[in-house]
């Protein structure tokens, strides 16, 4: 990600105050318009039928309710999606959903994520090899 440094008005009214803007990352949720949403709802509507079809087996919820639910998940999820996509079109790093604070999925997080917890599992691997040798 770079920064741009611009010139313009500060907060405070200054005239020609220098500040830095940062500029938008890479999406890296679903982007979701009006031709693909539908997709998108029956896809996720599928992975929750799958998930949760031993409940039906077991006798718990009828195949009707377990549709009705599947297509629940699958428009929570996306509208979940377009919430985080708009956010992300505001220059928002974050947003609120159901009284939480949520991350706005950016290529440049996910990537600094993956090291993170690459360099945490060499760390533990360390840890457990050492941990083994003053054992022996």
């Amino acid at each position: 990600m770079e920064n741009e440094l611009t010139r313009g008005k500060s907060l405070n009214g200054i005239e020609g105050v220098h500040f830095v803007r940062n500029t938008r990352e890479q999406f890296a949720g679903i982007e979701i318009t009006g031709e693909n949403k539908r997709k998108y709802i029956n896809a996720f509507a599928q992975d929750y039928i799958k998930e949760h079809k031993d409940k039906v087996e077991a006798g718990e919820i009828s195949e009707e309710e377990l549709l009705n639910l599947g297509m629940l998940y699958g428009k929570e999820h996306v509208t979940f999606n377009q919430k985080m996509f708009r956010a992300h079109w505001k220059g928002q790093t974050f947003f609120r959903w159901r009284g939480k604070k949520e991350r706005v999925l950016t290529k440049e997080y996910l990537s600094r994520m993956q090291k993170f917890m690459k360099d945490m599992e060499e760390q533990y691997v360390k840890e457990n090899q050492s941990n083994q040798q003053e054992e022996e």
